[in-house]
């Protein structure tokens, strides 16, 4: 059965099994009527399944990300609200990262490479807008170690910590 908004806009698709509500396509709207998000959710846990859509207001795809049984499974794509890639991130079965995950500014220059390994960070890279290297880190069995140094966007080094089993022992800690 199908459940309508005040405005007659459709907000649910209802599926029932023996009677009961077991699975749900929802669907939600921005102020201009423009659609803000469409998914799907497992009865009564409310966990979300299968592809997450959201836009923009103006009509532009913001995300999409695939759920399995509430877990966030595969690949999440973000978008700018010009159409630009924002972000992009995987994940396994379990709901946790791998892989890479990869950020963008509006501009179209990557901004960030994060790589998750068994849900652990095990490298960060990022770049300021100008294209100069700002971090680039290794955290062998997901924690920092050794040292780490930030730069500035003309090259400089502007913070330097170092690291043993993930403590800040030394230096600008962050």
């Amino acid at each position: 059965s199908n459940r309508y908004n005040l405005n007659g806009m459709i907000r649910a698709e209802e599926t029932y099994t023996d009677g009961e509500l077991s699975y749900e396509t929802f669907y939600t709207y921005h102020d201009n009527g423009q659609l803000r998000m469409k998914g799907n959710q497992i009865w009564p846990e409310l966990d979300f399944d299968g592809t997450i859509t959201s836009w923009h207001k103006n009509g532009q795809k913001e995300n999409e990300t695939y759920y399995s049984e509430g877990k966030l499974s595969g690949k999440g794509t973000w978008w700018y609200v010009k159409g630009q890639m924002s972000m992009e991130l995987y994940s396994g079965k379990d709901g946790s990262f791998a892989g890479e995950e990869r950020h963008w500014f509006e501009n179209g220059q990557l901004e960030g490479i994060s790589t998750w390994k068994n849900g652990k960070s095990i490298s960060f890279k990022s770049w300021h807008a100008n294209g100069a290297i700002h971090h680039d880190y290794i955290y062998p069995n997901g924690i920092k170690e050794g040292e780490y140094i930030r730069l500035d966007k003309h090259g400089k080094v502007y913070a330097k910590a170092t690291y043993e089993n993930g403590k800040c022992i030394s230096g600008d800690c962050y």
